[in-house]
């Protein structure tokens, strides 16, 4: 998106980074990269958990993770040292004024960016809101489902951050959507 800055704003959009390391590197990354626009610093994580982006590991594994790097590299880009947290992944959003979000990316893995021209047509007028709670892809809720069935019998596993975080991957919003009054006497929960 650094090279669509202007475009972003002929369109009446402004372009704001967050990133999660000190005020120090942001002042360093904006020299780096020759940036004109707001950028944020997050070391807290807030911005990243109130968006539901994850934290990953299990992603370094992704056939996907050397093609990015690939990809960064030929664009001039260079990983020079591990600044803020190394395991936060990012994501992409369009909110408009007043809060209505015309679109969400989360990175699945480091260097996964959504493509530029999805991002500008979620600038256009009259493109609708998105919900916002984005299922997870198939993949993920599969491998998520095979971990589930490795940590599940090592009881310390499964309920630490770990297991809750290999349970999460395989999550869906309409696994929520179960009535479990259904069978009870009455109704009751008791």
């Amino acid at each position: 998106m650094r090279d669509q800055i202007e475009e972003s704003r002929a369109r009446g959009a402004e372009v704001v980074i967050i990133g999660n390391g000190a005020p120090n590197f942001a002042v360093a990354f904006r020299e780096d990269f020759e940036l004109d626009c707001p950028l944020l610093v997050d070391p807290e994580l807030r911005a990243y958990r109130a968006a539901g982006l994850r934290r990953g590991r299990v992603e370094l594994l992704s056939p996907r993770l050397p093609i990015n790097a690939l990809r960064a590299l030929r664009s001039g880009s260079r990983q020079t040292g591990v600044q803020g947290d190394p395991w936060q992944l990012g994501g992409v959003f369009v909110i408009r004024p007043g809060g209505e979000l015309t679109y969400r990316y989360a990175s699945r893995e480091a260097g996964d960016h959504p493509p530029v021209d999805e991002i500008l047509a979620a600038l256009e007028e009259g493109v609708d809101s998105i919900p916002e709670v984005a299922a997870a892809p198939l993949v993920q809720v599969r491998l998520g489902r095979a971990l589930s069935r490795i940590v599940d019998p090592f009881i310390v596993s499964s309920f630490d951050r770990t297991g809750f975080r290999i349970h999460s991957l395989s999550f869906r919003p309409e696994d929520l959507d179960v009535d479990l009054s259904a069978g009870l006497p009455n109704g009751s929960m008791s």
